[in-house]
């Protein structure tokens, strides 16, 4: 083994560029840290008819659970008779999984 093979061999494998050391130089380690994660979204950045489409489609799921939820306790009270056919075999089923 040649002394410039040894050289070679010994230098690290990884050699910083000068943009790396710059960037560790002038910021703290929280402010790196900070600044390698994407930033969240701006109030700008959002479309506001997909803010309006998802809570609308988040409305409309909520409603359905309370109905579910009503037409359970509708079905443990005995009062299935208020209930069509199809909501209250749903809720006949949900009641059984629950015991």
């Amino acid at each position: 083994m040649g002394q410039d093979e040894a050289a070679r061999l010994a230098e690290p494998k990884a050699v910083p560029n000068e943009a790396q050391n710059v960037l560790e130089e002038t910021l703290s380690p929280t402010e790196a840290l900070t600044a390698a994660m994407p930033a969240p979204p701006e109030a700008e950045d959002v479309d506001p008819l997909l803010v309006r489409e998802e809570r609308r489609r988040r409305v409309a799921a909520a409603q359905d659970e309370e109905l579910r939820w009503s037409n359970i306790r509708a079905i443990l009270r005995g009062e299935d008779a208020s209930l069509g056919y199809k909501a209250a075999r749903d809720a006949w089923k949900m009641a059984d999984r629950s015991e």
